[in-house]
C-alpha cells in the first residue's frame, strides 16, 4: 500500500509535468488540470476511503491523461533539441 505522502507526491509531480507540457501545446486545456487537482481530494481522509487498488487505478488513469495530452510532436521533439543544445 502506498503511503499518503507518496500518493500525493505522485499526483503533484504528474500535475507539474502536465502543466509544463500544456503551456507549450495546449495552454487553454482546463480539464486535465481539474482532474489532477481533484485527485488528492479523493485520497484525503474522510467519509469514503479509497482502497489501495482504487488509488493505484487512479494514479494509472492520471498517467494516461498525462500521456494523452503530452503525446504530440512538440513534446517528442523537445528532448532532441535539449540533447542537441548539450553537444
Amino acid at each position: 500500500m502506498l503511503v499518503p505522502t507518496v500518493m500525493h507526491n505522485a499526483v503533484a509531480h504528474s500535475l507539474c509535468d502536465l502543466i509544463d507540457g500544456l503551456k507549450r501545446i495546449s495552454p487553454r486545456a482546463q480539464e486535465p488540470i481539474i482532474v489532477h487537482v481533484q485527485a488528492p481530494r479523493l485520497m484525503a481522509p474522510g467519509d469514503s476511503q479509497l482502497s489501495s487498488e482504487q488509488i493505484e487505478q487512479m494514479l494509472g488513469q492520471l498517467a494516461r491523461v498525462l500521456a494523452h495530452f503530452l503525446a504530440g510532436p512538440q513534446v517528442a521533439a523537445e528532448p532532441q533539441s535539449t540533447t542537441a543544445a548539450a553537444k
